[in-house]
């Protein structure tokens, strides 16, 4: 039998030792999804696809936008900060980015809602 030593373990791996080091690649990183709706016409196109359909409905889109917060069909998720927030309606989402898109988003509902109230009125012809 042959007794190991030092020498003779450094001598075989500096021998066999030709291959290239292997490093590990890094994980790849998904970029972010595309967002469902251009951004130019996001809050028009969410809003035909989600608008309220009653008044109560219009209360409960409106009060969520005030008070970040959800109620009945329109729910608000993962809210960062004071100006962004997900809401969540009912065949989509919408991301509002900052206080002034919320400012917009709200009157636009109350022209779409003032748009459904006329709608709804029977005309005196």
């Amino acid at each position: 039998m042959t007794e190991n030593t030092t020498s003779s373990f450094v001598s075989d791996d500096l021998l066999l030792d030709d291959k290239p080091i292997w490093y590990p690649t890094s994980p790849k990183i998904k970029g972010p999804t595309p967002p469902k709706f251009p951004p130019d016409k996001d809050i028009e196109l969410w809003l035909e696809h989600n608008s309220p359909l009653t008044s109560q409905q219009l209360a409960d889109i409106r009060y969520s936008l005030y008070h970040h917060c959800s109620r009945a069909d329109f729910t608000v998720a993962k809210a960062i900060g004071d100006d962004q927030f997900e809401l969540i309606g009912r065949h989509s989402k919408l991301r509002v980015i900052s206080n002034r898109a919320r400012h917009y988003f709200i009157v636009e509902i109350a022209t779409a809602g003032t748009q459904t109230k006329m709608d709804q009125c029977p005309s005196s012809n």
